[in-house]
């Protein structure tokens, strides 16, 4: 009897540890996702003769979402029969004004928009709702261009990217101690997420090392978990946040890492620099209710154009369900509705003008959630 039990305890740490193993998935195989690929047709939703100069979008709300590089004004508004809605925000310094879009965000707090400011670290959030009234105006500026860390300068506080949870501020980090960074709302630090591959370059220190490693990166709906696509490497990762002092890693993906660099040296730093010869990984990121969809370049720098590439990697929340999409257009940035109905993407026409264009992905969708 005795023996039955042990036998029994021990099929169960063993259940335990299959079941663990499971839940972090970490893999350096593409075929992880390429044994699973679908063709996917797009359709064009709007063609040049109505954008300006898109290079990031957004679904939000039932809402398409534009930012423009150059043209103003800076965000264009479009409903999803095509019809353009709103034109607002401008270039400048004053308090409703932006340097450059650094990135759009539909708050988990509260549905909003927020689009941040790269160069001024701060948030300009909208009410979608308002946008039909004469003169529309955020609800509110978040400043954080104050923020003042016991860190060395060049380190989280110049981040690149940065967005707004329910609890927190998520920024990348520049720190050795993590790839993104966990602040409250005042701007002190909660905690880092995320390691670092190992350094394995003698010649390049810690600090010119993890600049390798900038990745885009997004929120769940409910903010307490996060995915990043690295753009210099073949990198997916999914971390659970929820416990900011003891943050999980649910999905760690790494085919290759930044490589064919040159390394130079820069004050007290060794730095690395990218070549021709330089392989891109990831260039978008973007996320329904269910799952997280990351655009793949895989491409040489030296073959860089406007549109990136071809490849979705689309991975579940929990990291578990994993598919790639094939394009018939190279993309260069991407949306995707809540429920995994339609996917929107920039991408370029036959005559090189920029297009938005939209794949139905819903009965694809439906076949990976019946399997």
């Amino acid at each position: 009897m005795n023996a039955i039990k042990r036998e029994s305890k021990f099929f169960v740490i063993i259940a335990l540890l299959l079941n663990v193993i499971s839940c972090t998935h970490q893999n350096g195989d593409s075929s992880v996702f390429s044994n699973n690929v679908y063709s996917i047709k797009s359709e064009v939703f709007l063609n040049d003769t109505l954008l300006m100069d898109p290079w990031n979008i957004l679904f939000h709300d039932s809402l398409i979402v534009i930012a423009n590089f150059k043209a103003v004004p800076l965000i264009e508004i479009y409903d999803t029969e095509g019809r353009e809605l709103s034109k607002f925000l401008t270039i400048g310094q004053g308090p409703e004004e932006v340097l450059t879009v650094g990135g759009l965000q539909s708050s988990p707090v509260n549905k909003n928009l927020f689009v941040y400011d790269l160069f001024r670290k701060s948030f300009l959030e909208y009410n979608l709702k308002n946008f039909s009234q004469p003169n529309f105006k955020p609800e509110r500026v978040y400043n954080y261009s104050s923020f003042i860390y016991n860190y060395q300068k060049d380190s989280t506080a110049l981040f690149d990217k940065l967005l707004y949870g329910k609890n927190y501020l998520i920024g990348e980090s520049r720190d050795p101690r993590g790839r993104i960074v966990l602040l409250d709302y005042y701007g002190k630090l909660i905690n880092f997420v995320g390691k670092y591959p190992q350094n394995t370059n003698d010649g390049l220190s810690n600090y010119g090392y993890v600049q390798l490693y900038a990745s885009a990166f997004i929120l769940s709906d409910d903010s307490y978990k996060v995915a990043l696509a690295t753009y210099s490497a073949d990198m997916l990762d999914i971390f659970d946040i929820s416990d900011t002092n003891n943050p999980k890693t649910l999905y760690s993906y790494q085919n290759f890492l930044p490589h064919d660099l040159f390394t130079f040296s820069d004050k007290n730093f060794s730095k690395a620099a990218f070549t021709k010869e330089s392989q891109q990984g990831y260039c978008d990121i973007t996320a329904s209710h269910e799952y997280v969809f990351a655009l793949y370049s895989g491409r040489k720098l030296k073959d860089k154009n406007y549109s990136y590439g071809s490849k979705i990697r689309v991975i579940s929340w929990d990291g578990i369900k994993r598919f790639e999409l094939q394009s018939d257009k190279d993309l260069k940035r991407i949306a995707v509705t809540p429920n995994n109905e339609a996917l929107y993407a920039i991408a370029k026409d036959d005559e090189n003008n920029p297009i938005i264009v939209i794949f139905d992905i819903k009965e694809i969708i439906n076949i990976i959630n019946k399997q």
